[in-house]
């Protein structure tokens, strides 16, 4: 796609994990680039608002976007309604909303969604305590904790905040006419194992093999 760069310039630099136990009297450390090395040698951590950017301004001179609306309803014949915005009419319509995906909902109807016991919570924090490429974590029964830093945001003063079940959602098939979900929409494994965005990136590729208009809602 050209964005191997901009990406890597985003990259979170995190280079170890360092884990404490609790009842442990040592930590354990792990070298992220062994760890990743052995998986892909590709891998590139980013926060999810830094791929938007750099996706966005990728593509915005070629793509029409549409922000403060969502679909109200899909036709078989490629329709959409939106909530707001006049109806408009599409060859292909990928749902790439997430676990709770509103074009999936409508189309689909009820996915087999497995809640996988936990719950996740990721939030921004001032950088008090002047980390950079290490993350500190802390596990216990039932539980784990941990704070890391991303380099290029050194207080990261942000309002960013997110909170869901850890669920795995599972669907017959990802194609229904002129539908198709692809990331968490359609496949989530559970955002607590990563990996989301890169099946999105991957199946958006396969799905958008059509010729014709694209809605990214």
């Amino acid at each position: 796609m050209g964005l191997v760069e901009l990406v890597q310039d985003r990259r979170t630099g995190t280079e170890r994990i360092v884990v404490r136990r609790e009842g442990a009297r040592r930590p354990v450390t792990i070298d992220v680039g062994r760890l990743m090395g052995a998986i892909s040698r590709g891998h590139v951590e980013i926060m999810r608002d830094d791929l938007g950017e750099v996706l966005h301004s990728a593509s915005a001179d070629d793509v029409e976007y549409v922000f403060g609306d969502s679909v109200a309803s899909i036709f078989a014949d490629g329709e959409v309604t939106f909530e707001h915005g006049p109806p408009r009419r599409f060859d292909l319509v990928i749902g790439a909303d997430g676990l709770h995906s509103t074009v999936r909902r409508l189309v689909f109807g009820t996915a087999d969604t497995r809640w996988l016991g936990a719950y996740l919570a990721v939030a921004s924090i001032p950088n008090h305590r002047g980390l950079r490429d290490t993350l500190n974590g802390v596990v216990g029964v039932d539980r784990l904790a941990g704070t890391y830093s991303a380099r290029h945001m050194p207080d990261e003063r942000s309002d960013a905040f997110y909170f869901d079940s850890v669920t795995q959602l599972r669907l017959d098939g990802w194609c229904r006419g002129r539908v198709a979900p692809v990331g968490d929409a359609g496949y989530c494994p559970g955002p607590a194992v990563g990996g989301s965005t890169s099946c999105a990136a991957a199946g958006t590729g396969c799905d958008t093999a059509a010729r014709g208009r694209h809605s990214p809602y």
